[in-house]
């Protein structure tokens, strides 16, 4: 069996490695062509990416989107009811060293409340968090796997 990634291209599966199915969920916050985005020490590239992670399987999705919210800005959200945007990220290698396949589910939300200034993720370390402009943001700069749901929430075009 052959595995792939986002992009079509052959990913090689060692053996001795199971698929993993992970879900995991995503925060869309906005503030007119702004969008509130994080860089860790989880992406190596120095990128930005949206707020977000893998849902627990103790619960929901939606909650897994504000924990992880939570645990990575500090913010409190409030999220719509229903997803504004799906993806499937292909076939690929953990930063833990696992196989996964991963479906990426994304809710625009809202900002409730600022529970701390200094907020502490378990998985990494969060160096940056604020507002970004859409215009600013190049394939460069910017996550891969946060590039397709900005291009089409935003209607515009990452280059």
């Amino acid at each position: 069996m052959k595995f792939f990634d986002v992009q079509g291209n052959e990913v090689p599966k060692p053996p001795e490695k199971e698929v993993i199915w992970r879900v995991s969920s995503y925060v869309v916050l906005t503030d007119k062509n702004k969008l509130y985005m994080i860089k860790s020490d989880y992406n190596p590239a120095d990128q930005y990416e949206l707020p977000g992670g893998g849902v627990e399987t103790w619960e929901g999705v939606q909650e897994g989107a504000r924990r992880e919210m939570l645990e990575e800005t500090g913010l409190d959200v409030a999220l719509d009811e229903a997803p504004c945007f799906f993806t499937e990220s292909g076939f690929h290698e953990s930063v833990n060293d696992e196989f996964w396949h991963t479906i990426r589910v994304y809710y625009r939300g809202s900002i409730k409340s600022v529970v701390t200034e200094d907020p502490v993720s378990p998985d990494e370390t969060v160096l940056w968090r604020g507002w970004v402009d859409v215009d600013e943001l190049t394939k460069e700069n910017c996550q891969w796997a946060s590039i397709e749901p900005i291009e089409k929430l935003f209607d515009t075009k990452i280059a």
